[in-house]
């Protein structure tokens, strides 16, 4: 089931996001476990199973608002850690409270300020794909045209 597997993901993708900066080796669990289970779903397709039906879709949907706003979450909890870290506070021993609180906010903005300035350089779509698209498109309207044409001069 699609939403089962997306819920997995989401869960790993969560444990990841959130907490990486308080388990750093979470990440390379991550990508042994999802290493291990593609292994196992590939024998499970080609050994035991039928191939399954494939729906077409356009996109993730609801899912693709969902892991933004856990990455979203993600740098703020990071964020959270490493300014309440016992660890980091000796590296600025005069500081306040307040002044942490202030690191946290400043850190947070920028990373999100990050975030949201690759995602706007680096395109949803490469260049490629996107001009081969617009020649798919061109042909066909121009092979539509050509057949609107050749049947107008049969119809006179």
């Amino acid at each position: 089931d699609a939403f089962d597997d997306y819920l997995e993901m989401f869960m790993q993708f969560g444990y990841v996001c959130l907490f990486s900066s308080a388990y750093p080796f979470a990440a390379a669990w991550a990508l042994l476990n999802n290493l291990l289970e593609l292994r196992c779903d590939a024998f499970k397709l080609c050994q035991i199973q039928q191939r399954p039906q494939v729906k077409r879709v356009s996109s993730i949907g609801v899912w693709q608002g969902a892991f933004s706003l856990l990455g979203s979450v993600g740098v703020a909890t990071n964020c959270a850690l490493l300014c309440i870290c016992p660890r980091l506070r000796p590296l600025a021993p005069n500081t306040t409270e307040m002044e942490w609180v202030l690191i946290f906010v400043i850190l947070e903005h920028i990373i999100h300020g990050l975030k949201i300035a690759i995602s706007y350089i680096i395109p949803d779509k490469p260049l490629r794909v996107k001009q081969g698209l617009e020649k798919i498109n061109y042909q066909s309207r121009l092979a539509l045209t050509k057949k609107l044409v050749s049947k107008g001069k049969k119809n006179l």
